[in-house]
């Protein structure tokens, strides 16, 4: 959430955490993160007021708006959050999975596959 965000004074509770406006981001009409299904299993659900497709846009909307969002924690303590206010969930978060995509056509292309490699490299450490 932004600095100055009307819940950023307190720690957040679940209630407070629901009625919140979120920022939601889905790679497609399917995409279910790990937060809505801890929360559909204890019956509850987030409102999601917006749904953007790539994380790169999340600081951007927040800074400029009441929207919140759930992120990584390493994915917070990125210099591109560091304008924005962390707040920590009040539940066990699972690990997040994260899938690479590509086109067919680049599946056997030396340099796409080199880069496929090295984003594996890193991300394996990471």
């Amino acid at each position: 959430m932004r600095q100055n965000h009307p819940l950023s004074d307190a720690p957040l509770t679940l209630s407070e955490f629901l009625s919140a406006s979120h920022l939601h981001v889905a790679t497609s009409s399917a995409d279910v993160r790990f937060v809505d299904n801890i929360l559909s299993g204890q019956r509850f659900s987030r409102k999601i007021a917006v749904t953007t497709s790539h994380w790169l846009t999340l600081p951007f909307v927040l800074v400029k708006t009441d929207l919140i969002s759930v992120v990584s924690e390493k994915m917070a303590s990125t210099p591109l959050f560091s304008g924005l206010q962390r707040i920590e969930l009040r539940f066990e978060a699972q690990p997040v999975s994260w899938n690479l995509y590509w086109h067919k056509r680049d599946e056997n292309n030396a340099a796409h596959l080199w880069l496929r490699e090295q984003i594996y490299r890193v991300c394996r450490v990471i």
